[in-house]
């Protein structure tokens, strides 16, 4: 619509079926430029909506009259169809959510009036899977069952992706993205992500729930493929994913957090095994951001959480801050959790991270490969595949991606030399450049797989030490 130079119009707006509530209604309208870049001014008007009137409207509902619904969508995607693009804590942290979310909303809502979707890649099933087709359909169930007077929370983990080229600006990789091409693949966009013009029409559908709170915990996927060790080239979130959630909180009145790691990176190393939005969110369903009432705020959940997760990344050499973007307004209740709930929402303690084993001979190779052996061991206890049957927490964090230059972690060097039947194994662990520990350690040459463990064990326990 050209505008030329006037400064008013008039926009006739039928708002017979919209999805009005009983009391008071706020109507708030602003207008972007071309680009979605600049808003104007918002004018606002406050519709009262009587019982009465209620049912002349379509879609009214009152929120006394029947029991607000509470529904989730939560997705995790740690594994990919391209495995380079496979992260380590999505899947997790979806399931952690999931178990918080659920109690809070059963203690809350009743049992009977929740509906929770988890998706994530690994999964049991494929209807479980965090594909396109799978998210698709869950939001599709709660159109269909949902009033606007009923409540929906979604969480995204995993990799979000910025496009240069499209409207869209902010596009979340499901399980089966081979590829990062945004820009020039198209099949991508369509059939492996969920882009934030997708997400804003499918939280605005008739009869969506009101109050709506978005999570998105992702990291820069431009990093996953090939730029793993540029660790010095680290940027805050982008402006174009901030416009993307901006409109989606002007477009759906939706309370949203992102908080994309500048890098892959740093999502990754997270001391706890855990993306660090997540455990500030979990910190807070635990206690820090409830009320007297052991209520869940969603305002005074997503501040502590943005207040708490540049301090954790700082920690570990990374820039993360998480972004906000509310309606206006002191936001509302989401949970309640009691003291029982909170004591069984898993929190991991801090543990020593493990930079990337090297493994040389004294030729300078590794002609026993126990370098690749190592490694694999290291990389199965810092991430097992399946939770311990005693809930116990992994005793490292294993970055094998990363050699150097990050603060803190610790670097385990091996020298080995080979005698008629034997081994000798130099084991120095530096950190921040520094030699603090070493040991050596002689083995009979048999078994490499048993030599690796039992390396790896003495690894593990300098570094406990430490």
């Amino acid at each position: 619509m050209q505008l030329g130079t006037s400064r008013d119009m008039r926009i006739d707006v039928d708002l017979t079926d919209a999805p009005f509530i009983l009391g008071a209604n706020t109507i708030a309208a602003s207008a972007y430029d071309s680009g979605d870049l600049i808003e104007s001014a918002v004018s606002e008007i406050t519709c009262p909506v009587t019982p009465v009137e209620s049912r002349l409207v379509g879609k009214a509902h009152s929120l006394s009259g029947s029991a607000p619904h509470f529904f989730a969508v939560i997705v995790g995607t740690s594994s990919y169809a391209n495995p380079d693009l496979n992260l380590e804590f999505p899947a997790g942290d979806a399931q952690g959510i999931f178990n918080a979310v659920r109690m809070g909303a059963e203690r809350l809502y009743g049992s009977q009036n929740i509906s929770l979707f988890l998706l994530s890649s690994p999964a049991a099933s494929e209807r479980a899977q965090a594909t396109k087709a799978n998210i698709r359909a869950a939001f599709e169930d709660i159109r269909k069952h949902s009033k606007p007077s009923d409540v929906l929370l979604v969480y995204f983990s995993g990799h979000g992706i910025s496009s240069s080229s499209f409207r869209d600006a902010y596009y979340y990789l499901t399980t089966d993205a081979r590829n990062l091409e945004i820009d020039h693949d198209q099949k991508l966009r369509d059939v492996s992500t969920v882009s934030s013009g997708e997400l804003r029409a499918w939280l605005s559908a008739a009869t969506m729930p009101l109050k709506e709170v978005v999570i998105l915990d992702t990291c820069a996927a431009g990093a996953a493929l090939g730029s793993l060790l540029k660790l010095a080239n680290r940027k805050d979130v982008p402006p174009d994913q901030r416009r993307a959630i901006e409109l989606l909180k002007d477009s759906t009145g939706s309370f949203v957090l992102m908080g994309s790691a500048a890098d892959t990176v740093s999502y990754e190393a997270s001391s706890f095994g855990q993306g660090l939005l997540t455990y500030t969110l979990l910190q807070g369903m635990r206690g820090a951001s409830l009320d007297a009432g052991s209520t869940l705020n969603v305002s005074r959940w997503f501040q502590f959480a943005a207040e708490q997760v540049p301090e954790m990344a700082q920690s570990i050499g990374g820039i993360q801050r998480p972004v906000i973007a509310a309606p206006k307004g002191i936001g509302y209740p989401i949970l309640q959790l009691s003291t029982e709930d909170r004591s069984r929402i898993r929190l991991n303690s801090a543990r020593v991270q493990l930079l990337r084993v090297t493994c040389l001979d004294d030729q300078d190779l590794d002609h026993l490969n126990l370098g690749e052996l190592i490694r694999q061991r290291l990389r199965e206890i810092s991430h097992p595949s399946a939770p311990s049957d005693t809930g116990s927490v992994p005793p490292i964090v294993y970055l094998d991606a990363v050699q150097d230059g990050f603060p803190g972690a610790l670097q385990p060097q091996l020298r080995y030399e080979v005698a008629t039947n034997k081994i000798t194994l130099h084991i120095r662990m530096l950190r921040n450049g520094q030699r603090i520990s070493e040991q050596t350690i002689q083995e009979v040459l048999s078994d490499k797989a048993a030599i690796a463990e039992d390396i790896t064990k003495s690894i593990i326990a300098m570094a406990k030490v430490e």
